[in-house]
């Protein structure tokens, strides 16, 4: 079965669909590229070529395999040394709101959900999950890099830490703070809200606009567990003074 996905995948159109986590077209070969099903040349031969994106998320990977390598502290240790201070508050409630799926944002919840129901998270769903964490409730990214190995078929440890520790703004990445809006990933990557009415049926009446943007919309669902706005005032004073700065064409990095 591995092996025919590996071969009927259509490389070609990832780059386009890659973003929608309502969408059944990300490749799924993570599960079998950590357990060893199909070798990561395996999947380099059948991409290259086909689609420069798809080639770039394998060298992702890799990369994290060298950082991991050469700086192997860094598997409890945050890769930047001025990013090891920041004051994270760990609030008991808010990581227990998280980890249940109950944080009032529904497009987070609905990747929570997706998470513990099927032992799989869609990549967009990943950032913006680790996105929330740490930047809007302040919880530190080794808890969320736990949740992740509870659940994820696909945890391969020096991945997850790269990757958590990147949303987190503290590992080996030259982009001083990025952002992931709950409300806007929503908008712009669920526009019918497809993904979150699967995940949360209960909500499936309720109009779209409503459950993309839970903090102006009253919803009969759990209350948000922070204000989104508020929050990321708070962590930009956190993260060390670092507020975050355009680059050459004027980005901040909320995406």
């Amino acid at each position: 079965m591995q092996k025919k996905r590996l071969e009927s995948y259509q490389f070609e159109n990832y780059e386009k669909v890659r973003d929608y986590p309502a969408l059944d077209l990300t490749s799924k070969l993570s599960p079998c590229i950590r357990f060893g099903i199909v070798s990561i040349r395996e999947v380099f031969q059948k991409s290259y070529g086909r689609n420069e994106q798809f080639v770039k998320e394998l060298a992702w990977r890799e990369f994290w395999y060298h950082i991991a390598l050469h700086f192997p502290q860094t598997r409890d240790l945050e890769f930047q040394e001025k990013r090891r201070g920041i004051r994270w508050e760990n609030r008991e409630d808010y990581l227990k709101a998280f980890l249940s799926g109950k944080t009032g944002y529904p497009f987070v919840d609905a990747g929570i959900r997706q998470l513990i129901e099927e032992k799989w998270l869609h990549n967009r769903m990943r950032m913006v999950l680790a996105s929330f964490l740490t930047k809007v409730l302040l919880i530190d990214w080794r808890f969320g890099e736990v949740f992740f190995i509870e659940h994820l078929l696909d945890y391969d440890h020096v991945v997850n830490v790269g990757n958590w520790q990147w949303s987190a703004s503290v590992g080996a990445d030259p982009k001083p703070f990025r952002l992931f809006n709950p409300i806007l990933q929503a908008q712009k990557y669920d526009p019918e809200c497809t993904y979150i009415k699967k995940y949360l049926p209960e909500l499936a009446s309720l109009p779209c606009e409503w459950l993309q943007n839970p903090l102006k919309y009253k919803l009969p669902y759990y209350k948000p567990v922070v204000d989104y706005y508020e929050r990321i005032k708070l962590a930009k004073e956190r993260y060390i003074g670092h507020v975050p700065y355009p680059d050459s064409q004027g980005r901040t990095y909320e995406l």
